[in-house]
């Protein structure tokens, strides 16, 4: 089910909150995952693949268009899932691979990875 992947992926990266969208009950078979930062028509586009049930995703870039889009999409009856990880989740083990490969040729600076973490919790 969503909620199942939900609680999976929440588990699997160690995170301290997941943002849902859907029926939590519906059936998962077939997941698109987008990196990073996306826009309604990356949306449209990823719900549009035969089969897909449940977009993962790292953060949206309108968030007041593309969350609402997928709630109306569930008050439409729709049966797709969407799953927000968020900017430091989804974003930040790229950027400690990016200092490490820094690190590699710039030598006049000092390069360090400092990680942000993620800033919102659940308290459940």
């Amino acid at each position: 089910t969503l909620r199942q992947t939900a609680q999976s992926i929440k588990q699997m990266l160690k995170m301290k909150s997941i943002r849902v969208g859907g029926d939590p009950d519906i059936t998962v078979r077939k997941a698109a995952v987008s990196h990073g930062m996306y826009w309604l028509p990356d949306l449209q586009k990823l719900l549009a693949e035969p089969g897909v049930d449940l977009i993962i995703a790292g953060e949206p870039q309108w968030e007041n268009e593309l969350c609402q889009y997928s709630f109306d999409l569930h008050a439409a009856g729709v049966r797709k899932g969407l799953i927000l990880l968020g900017q430091q989740v989804s974003e930040e083990p790229g950027c400690g691979e990016m200092a490490t490969w820094l690190k590699s040729f710039v030598r006049e600076v000092p390069v360090e990875w400092i990680p942000a973490g993620e800033p919102a919790w659940m308290p459940y």
